[in-house]
């Protein structure tokens, strides 16, 4: 099942930084190449989500890389920036399953849409 959106991810991680005594560094949102056609939809939960996590210190980490998409890994990222101004980028769920082969076109396009290590995408 494909999600329809970033809610049940934003109502949980609300959840959790509400309930939990420890500092969360992190909290990564898978964002699927199925969710393409809806995107700002898909997106929106973030409204709810991003101010919250800036309140804890929590850096936002969106998984919206995919092999050989630059141009909608660009598109994505400025749907995302609409809701979230400063966010780190990953793929869409890790990279434990990563064929081999797609690791280093994986490693170049974050890189590309990225700045230097140690800063946000913001002002980019």
């Amino acid at each position: 099942m494909e999600p329809k959106s970033l809610q049940a991810v934003t109502d949980r991680a609300l959840a959790l930084l509400a309930r939990t005594p420890h500092q969360i560094s992190y909290f990564h949102c898978p964002v699927p190449l199925s969710a393409m056609s809806f995107l700002s939809e898909y997106l929106a939960p973030l409204s709810q989500l991003y101010p919250v996590l800036v309140e804890h210190g929590c850096e936002l980490i969106l998984g919206l890389v995919h092999h050989q998409n630059l141009e909608g890994t660009k598109e994505r990222i400025e749907e995302a920036r609409k809701l979230a101004p400063s966010f780190g980028v990953a793929t869409e769920c890790g990279m434990g399953r990563t064929p081999q082969d797609h690791v280093a076109d994986l490693m170049d396009l974050m890189t590309t849409v990225t700045g230097p290590i140690g800063h946000h995408m913001q002002g980019q």
